[in-house]
Parts: structure tokens; sequence; C-alpha cells
């Protein structure tokens, strides 16, 4: 029997190898357009750091050397001190970057994809005569059929490896599961590693047209469950399997009835912090490579990250069961043609008006992107108001039982509510580890947060695909009492307004739920 069993695995092995290799060598999806406009834009290049939060980053004043060549070519450009995501977790924050929108606007959750009334980034760039090619190493969220891939001409979200090729086969599932089931359980599967990606983004660049190009590229090598590769996986320390196991109820689904202990969550960290010197090091390699390519004087690189992770701090590990600091908190650098050297900003901004920002670069500064680009922030002379200083974070319940939330934050405060009614308050610029919540301390302060975020969210751009996102706000009726002074009034644009220059495209969403359909008429807007 033995001998059968090892025959079999013997034989799917091969399988999964060849299977591999084969789909390896075959090139991304790629889509065929007719002639372009002439475009004269700058080349973009926007690298996502996928789970990466700054205070774990050098370049950000971490204490542990985790980001050299971060550090150097972050020296070229402009630095935000105070970047926050839209969200917690990877398919609604990304939508946000892609469309300008939160949430409840693009409709991207747990199990629905990115609305099609919605443009992306690539979908106006494209629109525009750039060549667009999208790279990503997320196999799951990342997949081109939750909307991430729509104006790409080049998407590859191809799945090469050979685990996840073997585990896509019935034989070869029944193999991985008991050789390799920690690391199914663990994502391990549903990745491909940044040295991958290079290679691949390299050999796009034998092919690409001469034309302008927007390349996205996102990489996931610090996502859990923090396995980096040699010579960087003991680097500052090392995590087990043993620690992995015990933790990943924890990380997934909320369960502490096993909490770690303090050595345990440190050797988590420590294997996090291996994954973060590993990405850098594919990262600068990555720039080198572009640097030394004869288009790289006219191009602009953005790099961030789409959430940060969490490592207990406030009873959660992983990511997208909160909106504290350290799951929203994100690096953002933005660098090259234009853009000026040597710059820190602490203004606080949100990654989601990269939209905005991108298009304003590329399309020349013109309403509505100029109004609301991050490209003011380096102006000399701009004088930011309070709404360009908000960043607005929404999260959607994940599973029963688990409340969703929603974020105002401002250069001095932090304000969460969830829909079981809890609210927090913490001093962004001076409490940056959010111990002390002061909420039930500082009531007023409190209150004027919400009423701002309540204004805020009513003066969102309509439609709003999700309105699930705005549980956390309270009862339907009567939930707010109309958009009124003091929130995005007629001096400031409304949430999204850059969506509002193209024209609309059809939505593939249904009818809305009926309890939908009551929060939606029962939050005004202007």
């Amino acid at each position: 029997m033995l001998a059968v069993t090892l025959l079999v695995s013997f034989v799917v092995l091969l399988s999964g190898l060849a299977f591999s290799t084969v789909k390896g060598s075959l090139p991304p999806v790629s889509v065929k357009t007719g002639s372009r406009p002439a475009v004269g834009g700058p080349n973009v290049v926007l690298i996502t750091l996928d789970t990466v939060r700054p205070d774990h980053l050098s370049l950000y004043g971490y204490s542990r050397p985790t980001s050299p060549n971060l550090d150097r070519w972050a020296r070229q450009g402009v630095v935000f001190e105070n970047a926050v995501s839209a969200s917690s977790w990877t398919l609604a924050s990304h939508a946000s970057i892609f469309t300008g929108l939160l949430p409840h606007q693009h409709g991207a959750d747990w199990a629905r994809p990115l609305d099609t009334s919605r443009w992306t980034l690539a979908q106006a760039l494209r629109s525009r005569g750039y060549e667009t090619a999208g790279f990503t190493s997320n196999l799951e969220y990342g997949e081109a059929g939750w909307g991430l891939g729509r104006g790409f001409e080049v998407y590859d979200d191809a799945k090469n490896s050979v685990p996840h090729n073997l585990a896509a086969t019935l034989a070869g599932g029944l193999l991985i599961q008991p050789l390799y089931g920690s690391l199914a359980r663990h994502d391990f599967l549903e990745r491909r590693d940044a040295s991958d990606m290079n290679r691949d983004v390299i050999q796009w660049f034998k092919h690409r047209s001469g034309e302008p190009f927007f390349l996205f590229v996102n990489y996931f090598d610090a996502h859990s469950p923090y396995f980096a590769p040699p010579p960087f996986d003991r680097r500052f320390g090392q995590t087990s399997k043993a620690v992995l196991d015990k933790a990943w109820p924890i990380m997934d689904q909320a369960d502490f009835s096993r909490p770690l202990s303090d050595q345990e969550r440190q050797s988590l960290v420590d294997a996090y912090d291996n994954c973060l010197a590993s990405l850098d090091d594919q990262v600068g390699k990555l720039l080198t490579f572009l640097a030394s390519r004869p288009e790289w004087s006219n191009t602009i690189v953005i790099i961030t990250s789409d959430h940060g992770e969490a490592f207990g701090e406030h009873g959660a590990y992983n990511h997208g069961w909160n909106l504290n600091r350290e799951t929203i908190h994100v690096p953002l650098i933005i660098f090259g043609s234009g853009v000026p050297s040597g710059m820190r900003l602490a203004d606080t901004v949100s990654v989601r008006k990269l939209f905005p920002t991108v298009l304003d670069l590329t399309l020349g500064e013109k309403p509505p992107f100029s109004r609301v680009s991050l490209r003011r922030f380096w102006t000399p002379g701009f004088r930011p108001q309070p709404f360009d200083e908000t960043a607005i974070s929404e999260l959607v319940s994940r599973k029963a039982g688990v409340p969703g939330y929603i974020s105002l934050t401002t250069p001095e405060w932090q304000y969460i509510e969830n829909s079981q009614g809890r609210q927090e308050l913490y001093q962004w610029a001076s409490s940056p580890e959010e111990r002390v919540n002061l909420a039930d301390s500082n009531p007023q302060q409190a209150h004027e947060l919400e009423s701002s975020l309540r204004q805020y969210i009513a003066s969102s751009l309509r439609p709003w695909v999700e309105p699930r996102y705005l549980f956390a706000l309270g009862p339907a009726r009567g939930l707010l009492q109309g958009p009124g002074a003091g929130g995005e009034g007629k001096s400031s644009p409304s949430i999204g307004t850059s969506q509002a220059y193209f024209p609309p495209q059809p939505s593939a969403r249904g009818r809305q739920r009926a309890e939908d359909e009551e929060l939606i008429e029962s939050l005004p807007y202007q």
C-alpha cells in the first residue's frame, strides 16, 4: 500500500511540475486594443506592498534596518508620514486606490467584486492612450475576477507555483493537504514571491510598445505566514511551525481560546520583519532595473501598501478585524519626473487619493483631479483645509458576530465607531500606539469627529453600491440630520468627485436588498 501511495504521489508531483512549467511559460493574459489617442504624459509605476506597516520600516524610524533600499530611493522624492488606507484588507483598499472611492461607493467586499459601474485608474489611463499592465502576487483577491484587472491590457494573476498547481488537481489536493496542510491554511499556496514577480515584469518590458505606460505591481511577501527566503529567513530571528499553527485560529477566526505568549508574539514580529527585509531587497532590484531603462527620466514611481498588520495591539492579529492604526497606517512614497526630492510631509492623507493624483500628474492640472490631488501637498504655498487632511476608512463585517467599523483620521485624532455602538478616540499625532481610548473622557471631541464623519459620508458621490459599510453609523432612519455646514460643503469636493469626470458605465449589480434601499434613502447627500 505504501508503495502505491508513493507511486501515485510521484506521478502527481511530476504532473504538477509539468503543469507549472508550461503554465509559467505562458504569457500573461493580453487584451488587444485599437488605435490609441496621442499622449505625452509621464510613465507611472504603482507598487503596492501588501501588509506593510510603516512603523516597521527603517524609512519611518524603525530600529531594525528593514528597508535600506526604500530609504535610499525615498530620498529622491516625497515621503508621506501619515498616509491612511481606506480599509484594513486587500480588496477594499486596492479598489479604493484604483477608483478614488470609499468602499461603500465601489462595493467591493469579502464576497463581492468591485462594481462594474466604477472607472478604474487603468481604464482611465488606457482610454487616454496609455499602455497598461498589472502584475499581482495575491492569487486570491488579486485575481482579475474581483475587478482589479479591469482596464489592464496585460493583467498577470497566473497561478504558476508548483504547490498551487498540485493542489489544483484532485489527486494533488489529497497529497498536498496532509503534507502541506499547515502552509495551505496560511495562504502559502495563494502567492508567488517577489523574485518571480520581478522576472515577469522584466519580461513584459521586452515586448511592450513605445507608448507611455501605467505599470501596477503588487507584492505579497510580507503577508502571513511570514516565510522569508534565505538569506533573510533568520535576519532578525525566526518563528516556528508550532507557533504558526497556534496563531492561525487567532489570525483567521479571532479565536483566542489559546492566546499567544509574549515570546510567541515576538517570534511572529521577527518573522514579519524578515519578510520586510526580503521584500525591500526585491523592490530595490526592480527599481534598479527600471532606472536602467530609457523611459526612466519620464517616469513617476509610487510605493504604498493596502493595509498594515496587527500583532495583538488591540486584541487582534493579522488584518481585516478592526481599523486601528496598526492596520490602516501605510507607507507612501512618490518620486520621479516632476516630483521634488528630499521632502517628508506630516500631513494626514488618504491613499485613495492616488486615483486623482495619478490622473493629475499624467493628464495635466485640470479639475476635478487637481482639486484633490496629493501634488498640492508638495506645491509651495499650499495651505491645506480641514477636509484635505482627513481620511475615512471603512470595514464591513467578515463573519457573523464580528462588528463592522468606520473611522475618521485627522492630523490630531482618530475616531472609530463600530456597528455594536462602541466608540474609540485616540490622539493620532501624540499617541501612535493608541493605548488609551479617550472616547469616555473626552465626549465632546468624539461627538465633533462623529458629526464630521457623518457629514462627509452624507455628501459622498452616489450611487452607494454597498451601504453595509455604513452600518457602523447606526440605525438607518434618522442617521443624519442632513448635509450641513462643517462637512463637505460647496468649498470642498465630495468624496469621489473625480469619478464624475468619466461617463457612467453599466453596473452588473442586481437589485438592492430591502434593508440596503432603506439605508440608502435615509442618508442625505449634496
